[in-house]
This record gives structure tokens, C-alpha cells and sequence, in this order.
């Protein structure tokens, strides 16, 4: 009985440490390079962006925005310039804070 209890909670804290937001550029450069597709490939960056964009830091954004050329070929337009340099200007905002 303890293994159950001890199962569940560890699902409990799994699935809410994975909802949770966070700036993982292992994940962006993921779903970057095994989207074929480049019109799903955009609307999953976009959706990344808009869901973990805000939390990293400055740093984090210069490599996302200096790699979308590589990163994501065709996909790389100018909605996700856009997006990447408000987050850019904002983090910037912050750290002078």
C-alpha cells in the first residue's frame, strides 16, 4: 500500500512540475528539428514562444533568436522575429530593474 501512495504522488508532482512554464531550449531546438513540416513547425515554435517565451532570460533569447535561420529553415518569418524580439526588449526591461 505505501508503493501506491508513494507511485501516485510521485504522478501528482510530475504532472504539475510539467505544466509548469519554464525556458528549455532543448525543447525549442526539439520540436525545431524533428518538425518536418514547416507550417506545423511555425505554429509550434509560436506556441512555445508565446507559452515559455516569457520566462527566460535575456541571454536565452539571443541564442533562440540567432539560431531561428538555422533552427527552423522556412519556418523562420517574420511573426516569429516579431515575437522573439518583444521578449527580447522585455527581458531586457527586467534585468535593469
Amino acid at each position: 500500500m505505501k508503493w501506491l501512495s508513494i507511485i501516485v504522488m510521485a504522478f501528482i508532482l510530475t504532472k504539475t512540475t510539467a505544466q509548469t512554464p519554464f525556458c528549455n531550449l532543448g525543447d525549442f531546438k526539439h520540436i525545431a528539428l524533428t518538425t518536418h513540416d514547416p507550417y506545423d513547425r511555425k505554429e509550434k515554435i509560436i506556441k512555445w514562444i508565446k507559452k515559455n517565451g516569457t520566462t527566460c532570460n535575456q541571454e536565452d533569447i539571443t541564442k533562440i533568436y540567432n539560431g531561428l535561420a538555422y533552427l527552423l529553415g522556412t519556418s523562420d518569418d517574420g511573426e516569429i522575429r516579431v515575437l522573439t524580439y518583444e521578449l527580447y526588449k522585455n527581458a531586457k526591461n527586467k534585468e535593469k530593474k
